[in-house]
């Protein structure tokens, strides 16, 4: 009687899995489950709605649980299979164990070109291992799967501060925080301005000293 309780549990729990994944990947595509029931919860709880209450929120700790909120929608996959492949690589990744994860997520995305968070997951794992343009490619491929990932445009915009391309970095860090204006990366995106702002002044004075500029061309 235990086996069969155990066995019936498990069955339940591996259900109501399923029922989360595909509830949250409807509100992520904006599609239907064709479960009633399902469909509505999906309907209240759609991107537009989270990003409203996150651009409102009150405090960073309600930012924070509306943060993990979209990488659960993010990470979320009808194919248990692929999710769980997905999850194998995420625990390499935090294990210290980066080429490996990398080698994971390449498997996800060679069997789903389309799963936008295990793209992201490996830009970040070629941003580890430093491998920039590599990095910057598949944030992008993020990016046009899941153009409000915000988490992909912080990455991308490390990628380009990396490559000293601060425009660039400072036009990705700003995307992100009109779509969370909680994000991590504002600091960056000052540093980036005032970077900028040097560089203006430094540019206006040597273009009015024909001597400077006769020197910045040798």
């Amino acid at each position: 009687g235990q086996l069969n309780d155990e066995g019936l549990t498990e069955k339940c729990l591996q259900e109501i899995k399923t029922s989360i994944d595909s509830l949250l990947v409807s509100i992520r595509e904006s599609s239907t489950t064709g479960d009633e029931q399902l469909d509505s919860i999906s309907e209240q709880l759609a991107m537009k709605k989270f990003f409203e209450i996150l651009k409102h929120a009150e405090d960073s700790d309600m930012a924070t649980v509306l943060s993990d909120s979209f990488k659960e929608i993010w990470k979320a996959h009808k194919d248990k299979d692929i999710r769980y492949t997905f999850d194998t690589g995420v625990n390499h990744l935090l294990k210290g164990k980066t080429e490996l994860a990398l080698s994971t997520f390449g498997e996800v995305v060679d069997i789903d070109p389309e799963y936008g968070e295990a793209w992201n997951k490996a830009s970040t794992c070629e941003f580890m291992i430093g491998n920039l343009d590599a990095s910057m490619a598949a944030a992008q491929k993020t990016l046009e799967i899941i153009p409000s990932h915000f988490h992909a445009l912080n990455g991308l915009g490390l990628v380009y501060n990396e490559k000293k391309d601060l425009k660039d970095a400072r036009d990705a860090f700003r995307r992100s925080m009109q779509l969370d204006p909680w994000s991590p990366v504002s600091g960056r995106l000052s540093v980036c301005l005032d970077t900028l702002q040097r560089w203006d002044k430094t540019s206006l004075k040597v273009k009015g000293n024909p001597e400077a500029e006769e020197n910045l061309s040798l």
